[in-house]
């Protein structure tokens, strides 16, 4: 686990995130690079596909 993450988990909130965490359906925390590769699909020409098919046609926020 990264130095900042190890970080957070001690500090004031350290308790929240650990209950984030557990309650995953991995049951631990992401590594660098599996975080950017959600990042990566959400980014893609297809990554709101999903979110569509749930909630209908996508409306840009601006």
């Amino acid at each position: 686990m990264p130095q900042v993450a190890r970080a957070e988990l001690g500090g004031a909130r350290g308790e929240r995130f650990r209950r984030i965490i557990d309650a995953s359906a991995a049951g631990r925390a992401g590594t660098p690079g599996q975080v950017g590769g959600v990042g990566t699909l959400l980014m893609a020409p297809d990554g709101g596909v999903t979110a569509a098919w749930w909630y209908g046609e996508l409306v840009s926020a601006t």
